[in-house]
């Protein structure tokens, strides 16, 4: 990308080059927060979610067993 972008005979663009590919042989690790709790939070708040109230489905499905007339 640089050879491609930048003037190659500039002193610069050789400084950056050069500082680049240093740095490109330099391990990097990344520390990583621990979102256990957080992926706890949002489960819950999905069982939650997903769970009827006061028997509301239960209700709809007997309304909706077929033969049935109102």
């Amino acid at each position: 990308v640089l050879d491609d972008n930048f003037n190659r005979d500039n002193q610069q663009s050789k400084a950056l080059g050069q500082r680049l590919d240093e740095l490109g042989k330099q391990p990097v690790s990344v520390a990583t927060p621990d979102l256990t709790q957080s992926l706890a939070a949002v489960q819950a708040y999905l069982e939650q979610r997903h769970t009827p109230v006061g028997g509301a489905l239960e209700k709809r499905t007997d309304e909706a067993q077929p033969g049935k007339q109102p």
